[in-house]
């Protein structure tokens, strides 16, 4: 299952920088659609761009970690 409109498509460079000083693995994606993946306690999953959408799409395994970021950064998380 996926959240939709969580994170904003333009915040993922703050949002890879953070994962970066957190300590949080992640490694590009795999074809069109997979912009990047995070290493989870269930492993790797995808973040997703959304066809029609500024937003893009978390698996629920990412979820946590994105709220954990937007705690930090309560301001520009979601536009």
């Amino acid at each position: 299952m996926a959240t939709r409109g969580m994170l904003h498509k333009n915040k993922l460079k703050d949002f890879i920088s953070w994962l970066d000083s957190e300590g949080i693995a992640h490694r590009e994606g795999k074809g069109v659609y997979e912009v990047f993946q995070i290493k989870t306690r269930v492993g790797w999953k995808a973040v997703f761009l959304r066809h029609r959408s500024d937003h893009v799409t978390l698996p629920y395994a990412v979820v946590p970690i994105v709220k954990k970021y937007m705690e930090k950064h309560k301001d520009t998380a979601i536009v």
